[in-house]
């Protein structure tokens, strides 16, 4: 795999949100070719694709709120007691650093 298409790993919310717009995208894709061939679906097969790309777009706008809230509270954090938390991030580095060289 070549440097410039390596993709950098997501994070769990990342993914999840990935995954809904992906169900989203599919699901609406789906509504699209019911509604160019409507003589081979019924409309309730049509109304729960419905109901599950409007669940899919709306969970994904819950995580992405949910995402930035946290994302929010942290930056306050970090910035109302910088050294607090330069202080834990050198002491979790330095525990990983003895836990990845004592195996």
């Amino acid at each position: 795999m070549s440097i410039l298409f390596k993709r950098k790993p997501l994070n769990t919310t990342e993914r999840i949100h990935h995954s809904l717009r992906t169900i989203s995208d599919e699901a609406q894709g789906i509504l699209d070719s019911i509604g160019k061939d409507s003589q081979n679906y019924t409309g309730q097969v049509k109304e729960r694709l419905a109901g599950i790309a409007d669940f899919a777009g709306e969970a994904s706008q819950e995580i992405e709120r949910q995402v930035r809230r946290k994302a929010s509270a942290l930056d306050s954090v970090v910035h109302n007691r910088p050294y607090e938390c330069l202080g834990v991030a050198a002491g979790i580095g330095i525990l990983l650093g003895l836990m990845v060289t004592r195996r």
